[in-house]
Formats: structure tokens, sequence, C-alpha cells
């Protein structure tokens, strides 16, 4: 799937429906574009009804754990494992979302 830089926001939580049905979340952040899994490890909630903070932080808001926007990383409990992320690169002016990376 391709979406056009320009339909992101500068900063900020994205949430996107990939055509295989998986739901991912497109983190815009002063560290670049990374895009995860749309489903906080902790309890399987929508990490996108949260927000991102100028530092970097993605921060559930059910729980309050909160992840790397750059790597995933869970940096703050109630979770402990890392957001799972998805393969990205941007190709003439679009973000090519490709498929689920293995964890590490």
């Amino acid at each position: 799937m391709e979406i056009p830089l320009h339909k992101l926001p500068a900063h900020g939580l994205f949430p996107v429906t990939l055509p295989d049905g998986s739901d991912v979340v497109i983190a815009v952040s002063p560290g670049g574009i990374a895009v995860f899994a749309d489903e906080c490890p902790h309890q399987g909630l929508p990490v996108s009804a949260g927000s991102l903070g100028a530092d970097g932080t993605i921060t559930c808001p059910f729980h309050g754990a909160q992840f790397s926007a750059t790597t995933g990383a869970c940096v703050c409990g109630p979770a402990t494992d890392a957001l799972p992320r998805f393969a990205s690169t941007i190709v003439e002016g679009s973000l090519r979302i490709g498929p689920r990376l293995a964890p590490g």
C-alpha cells in the first residue's frame, strides 16, 4: 500500500487499514516516519487513539504505556513488549507500507 506523503500530518499518529485488513498506525515524528501495528501489546487496544509527544514517544490512552515512535520499543509500562513494526520506505513522494517485520 502507498500513501502520498502530503496526506500525512506534519507530526502525529495516522491510522490506516491495509488491504489485508491489518490495522496500522503511521507515526510521523522528528525521528522520521515509522509504521506499527495499531494494537497496544498490553491489552490490544488501538494506540492510534493516543498521542505522539514532541519527544517522539507514543502514549497509549487507555493505560499509559509508552513506546518509541522510531523503534516501537516499550519505554514505560504497563506494556512490556514493543509495538510490532511494519516495513516502510519512501518512494517518489509516497510512503510504501510493506509486511509486518519479525520481532527483534
